[in-house]
């Protein structure tokens, strides 16, 4: 049996930057050794936000650079062995699985040179919505330039930046079976849904949903993210029969670009439902899922 999926996603939307120079002439996003990059007392005021979970981390490869202090064979071995599993890449806060979006910058080779600008700067380990939209508003604030990341699966690369903070969504927790969900400010029928937090992968989801006798909308890997996976519209091998799985989103949890956490469905704040459930590669979207 088929079910609807209802999604709790914390999810910040925003339109891809680029370091292309403003109508004034001045770089549109600050960058690292410039006046306009914060301070590392604005740093740190932003790693107190997000209860220490401010991470300032070298790509997995850069144990392959000898010039770094972090270089080891064995470790080097070891990361080049896991290179082509895509589950290596999502559990680690700055790998995607298409490395030439960091324009193939510290791969796992010997007499690598990694190029470490390539790589944001520093990593939000989102684990609250709280965290999520810090990240947000000190991103908005300073013009740094935002990504968010899931698990590093995006074939157009929109979950990796250089010189920019990250928001990484991996351990944004929560699953839970409703057998009668009724979406808020609606006065619908209940429907059995599935709430998730963003990050969950789809083999959870999947598992979650046969535990009581039901499927969802979902890609053909299971190791896809679920946030990115719906706001990329959710392709699926059932589609034909049964639509996207943006089309059978009952409810959304958002942080805007503003900064505003805002819930979202047929009900209440229509337009972003609207927007969502019609997305695009140009949105960029993710952050804390509820499914």
């Amino acid at each position: 049996m088929l079910h609807s999926a209802y999604i709790l996603l914390i999810l910040p939307v925003f339109i891809p930057a680029t370091y292309a120079a403003s109508q004034n002439g001045q770089p549109c996003k600050a960058h690292p050794d410039t006046p306009a990059w914060p301070s590392k007392v604005q740093w740190a005021s932003l790693n107190s936000s997000v209860s220490g979970q401010l991470l300032a981390l070298l790509p997995p490869a850069a144990v392959c650079d000898s010039s770094l202090s972090v270089f080891s064979n064995a470790s080097c071995a070891f990361v080049a062995s896991q290179w082509t599993i895509s589950d290596f890449h999502a559990k680690d806060p700055l790998s995607v699985d298409q490395p030439n979006w960091q324009n193939d910058a510290c791969l796992p080779k010997p007499g690598v040179h990694c190029d470490l600008q390539q790589f944001p700067r520093y990593v939000i380990n989102a684990t609250k919505p709280t965290h999520v939209k810090a990240g947000v508003d000190f991103a908005r604030t300073h013009k740094v330039r935002l990504v968010v990341r899931g698990t590093g699966h995006d074939y157009l690369g929109r979950s990796t930046a250089p010189d920019s903070l990250s928001i990484w969504t991996h351990n944004l927790r929560g699953l839970q079976w409703e057998s009668h969900f009724v979406a808020n400010g609606c006065l619908a029928a209940s429907t059995p849904a599935i709430n998730v937090a963003a990050g969950h992968r789809m083999f959870e989801i999947y598992d979650a949903a046969a535990a009581h006798g039901s499927m969802i909308i979902g890609g053909e890997d299971p190791d896809v993210g679920l946030g990115g996976y719906l706001t990329g519209g959710g392709h699926s091998p059932i589609s034909g029969a049964y639509g996207l799985a943006a089309d059978n989103v009952l409810e959304f949890e958002v942080v805007t670009p503003a900064g505003d956490i805002k819930t979202i469905n047929a009900c209440q704040n229509r337009d972003l439902f609207f927007a969502f459930r019609g997305v695009s590669a140009s949105i960029r979207p993710y952050c804390a899922l509820h499914h």
